[in-house]
């Protein structure tokens, strides 16, 4: 939310209710901050001029009706998302209302990016199962590695030396070889702590914040963050995909002489 959706918001509630009050009092807004402080005002322009820094930033938005007669209206917004309630005696006010005021925040306001917590426990539970598997599969291929016991009595009852040299040496390729590979375990890691810790959604929320109010210090923040992703996006992924193409081309140009 920011000063101008939050103009326009103002703007189709007050053109939609059915009173011939003033705007000043038809509407009021109550403001939450994160210092447990909270009034109530009737001026949409003592919600736009909050410094809204990090310790005293709104935490949640009230508008409301300041009557509830003939119509009731209820818009609240905070970090759970947006709860609009709306009563009137007047069904066909309560329903142009209720339709114009959901449309414009489904279209301009709630758009942020969301991660369903029940999907990623479920991604990230396969791929602790498919490490598993692929770690289990690898366990198996290796059964028979040390249980060549012919071998190992055939190398004790030799004398010569250089049989039991052989076996030794053998045996340890053979011991280096059952190292388990690093690939699945991290995986197995990473996908037990990904699951349980919420850990996309976190990097979400982190990358593309919700539920904020884009009004003084917060609308700052939220700018450096956007400019800052938009760097890495071009440093990081775009020069990247350049320079493998352009190793890819040099490769090919060395490569035929």
């Amino acid at each position: 939310m920011d000063e101008e959706r939050l103009r326009k918001l103002v703007h189709i509630v007050l053109e939609r209710l059915p009173t011939d009050q003033s705007p000043a009092e038809r509407l009021e807004f109550k403001v939450f901050r994160g210092d447990a402080y909270s009034y109530t005002t009737s001026s949409v322009e003592d919600v736009l001029k909050e410094d809204n820094a990090d310790w005293r930033k709104i935490t949640r938005l009230d508008l409301r009706s300041a009557s509830e007669k003939p119509v009731m209206f209820s818009l609240r917004f905070d970090k759970a998302g947006t709860s609009l309630e709306i009563d009137g005696d007047d069904r066909d006010v309560v329903f142009v209302l209720f339709s114009d005021v959901r449309e414009y925040l489904r279209e301009e306001v709630n758009r942020a990016v969301s991660i369903p917590r029940n999907a990623t426990r479920l991604l990230f539970m396969l791929v602790t199962i498919l490490a598993m598997v692929w770690l289990l599969w690898w366990m198996y291929s290796r059964l028979g590695t040390f249980t060549d016991t012919a071998a190992a009595i055939a190398a004790l009852r030799t004398v010569d030396v250089a049989a039991k040299l052989d076996y030794l040496i053998l045996r340890t390729v053979r011991e280096a070889g059952m190292r388990p590979p690093i690939a699945p375990l991290a995986l197995m890691l990473f996908g037990m702590l990904a699951g349980v810790g919420d850990l996309p959604g976190a990097i979400v929320r982190t990358l593309f914040p919700a539920n904020v109010f884009l009004f003084g210090a917060q609308r700052l923040r939220y700018e450096r963050r956007r400019r800052l992703l938009t760097n890495v996006l071009w440093v990081v992924l775009i020069g990247g995909a350049v320079s493998f193409l352009v190793g890819i081309l040099v490769w090919k140009l060395t490569g035929t002489h």
